[in-house]
């Protein structure tokens, strides 16, 4: 008898399952090394760089943390120290974008940034100061999750990361130290 009541509910559950299941859309993972490159196809065995998957290969058309994409960074250091552009090094603003590392340590993952030091030339001719980096610059909402962000150098308003006005950002399990600001 109770065999003959469950097999109504198991069916009622399964085409409820199919309904929910077919009305998601799963946003994509983008696995990226600090050894990547802009032209890798952005999966584990064949990770992409940084900021070509966070810049390009994210979709604009997300609509929830449900659906957005994750860039997935593998472990090490993503070493930006010899960058010499100023501005902002990533900016995010494609819609529920996760950007986290994939194994949850933020000592296994690390974003590093130029400093704020000056360096002289051998000859004491050429000084060379840095230039205003930040790390992250949030237009829409971002989670970041389990990194360390560590010497980035910026005017004002944040040096690892900054959030446009009225954006909610998530930050979880992240280590920022080493940054500085002038203003």
């Amino acid at each position: 008898k109770l065999a003959s009541v469950a097999r109504p509910f198991q069916t009622a559950m399964l085409a409820v399952g199919t309904v929910l299941a077919a009305a998601t859309t799963w946003g994509d993972i983008f696995y990226v090394s600090p050894t990547g490159t802009n032209t890798a196809a952005f999966t584990r065995t064949d990770p992409g760089d940084l900021r070509t998957a966070i810049n390009t290969k994210t979709s604009s058309t997300r609509t929830s943390w449900d659906n957005g994409d994750v860039v997935c960074l593998l472990p090490g250091t993503y070493d930006f120290s010899e960058w010499s552009s100023a501005g902002d090094l990533l900016t995010c603003n494609k819609p529920y974008l996760t950007v986290r590392s994939d194994d949850g340590k933020p000592e296994t993952c690390v974003i590093l940034g130029r400093g704020d030091d000056v360096r002289i030339s051998e000859d004491g001719l050429t000084t060379n100061t840095p230039p205003l980096l930040r790390a992250f610059y949030l237009t829409k909402n971002t989670r970041i999750i389990g990194l360390t962000v560590t010497h980035f150098y910026c005017q004002d308003n944040g040096a690892a990361v900054c959030g446009y006005t009225k954006t909610p950002y998530e930050l979880r399990d992240c280590v920022f130290g080493g940054n500085r600001t002038t203003g």
